[in-house]
């Protein structure tokens, strides 16, 4: 199943088309005021904290990039990003939004979880690198560790880790926590009514670096969000300790700022990557994040050993 997913360029899971050879690139404003880089410009991979190993071991050469949104958003936030890569991508979509509806009110972490494994049984993949943004840091850490030899990399792009036990809300600092809790309670439809942002908020939180028209496009895609994905504590999850661990820090995000995302990817002892990008760098600078991502695949591609791992669909 891998070999044939190799031979082609596009996914379609669920009913949706994902491609990387036909993905139109729609207009994008760079940090350096306009340029579009080119995707394998060396310039940007932006700062990181530590070199990133090269990726040799040809056994583990990954068939497919598998991108996981975060709330609020949906698989269509990593459009302009596809046509960067250099490896076929799945973008899924959780459940209740897209091809995928389902009641906000009563998904939990598993069906997020389950629903990303489920989609990567049915394209037939065996061995991915598994990116996971914003809150969805938690459901990829959930796959990872239930299919530990099917992922090579886990990559988290502002990404939320809790360590088990722990939700996304115990990531906020201590003296502060009790305000997202008080507002769960007291706002409009209860404790599981679905989360909604405003069109402030998200301006001010998600479209900080982005210009006019790529605002105006993210905002009108934005929707509701399961409480499950910020209250409900992620369980136990082991990580492989081979597994290799990236974390993309946002420098200008202004939903998790950069020590906070610090702190979470030393929670999955991430390498840290900076970029100088706002909360979603695959709208703002999507030539920059495809480096980062590109830089992670093998050195060689003289090797076309299969992959050793397969994903479990049901676990």
């Amino acid at each position: 199943m891998g070999r044939g997913l190799a031979e082609r360029e596009t996914l379609r899971v669920r009913g949706r088309l994902v491609s990387r050879a036909s993905s139109a690139r729609p207009p994008h404003r760079y940090p350096d005021g306009g340029r579009a880089w080119p995707a394998d410009s060396p310039t940007d991979m932006g700062t990181s904290t530590s070199p990133l190993p090269p990726q040799t071991d040809m056994t583990d050469r990954p068939e497919a990039y598998v991108l996981i949104h975060g709330a609020h958003h949906g698989s269509w936030v990593w459009d302009p990003l596809l046509a960067h890569l250099r490896l076929p991508a799945l973008a899924v979509d959780l459940p209740g939004r897209g091809a995928r509806p389902a009641d906000l009110r009563s998904l939990t972490l598993d069906d997020y979880a389950l629903a990303v494994a489920a989609d990567i049984h049915a394209a037939g993949l065996r061995r991915v690198i598994l990116v996971g943004h914003s809150l969805a840091g938690s459901v990829a850490c959930m796959v990872a560790a239930r299919n530990p030899n099917a992922v090579t990399h886990l990559v988290g792009v502002a990404a939320v880790f809790p360590s088990p036990g722990h939700s996304a809300i115990d990531q906020w600092p201590a003296g502060l926590r009790w305000l997202p809790r008080t507002g769960l309670v007291l706002r409009p439809g209860g404790r599981r009514a679905p989360l909604t942002l405003s069109i402030r908020k998200a301006r001010h939180r998600l479209a900080n670096d982005l210009d006019d028209e790529q605002a105006r496009w993210l905002l009108a895609n934005l929707g509701p969000e399961a409480v499950a994905l910020t209250t409900s504590p992620v369980p136990e999850t082991r990580l492989a300790p081979d597994l290799a661990r990236t974390y993309v820090l946002c420098g200008n995000d202004r939903a998790l700022p950069a020590e906070r995302q610090r702190r979470q990817a030393r929670t999955i002892g991430a390498q840290i990557v900076e970029i100088g990008t706002g909360h979603d760098p695959m709208v703002s600078a999507p030539g920059i994040l495809a480096n980062v991502l590109n830089g992670l695949l093998p050195t060689s591609r003289s090797s076309d050993a299969p992959g050793r791992g397969s994903f479990t669909e049901g676990q």
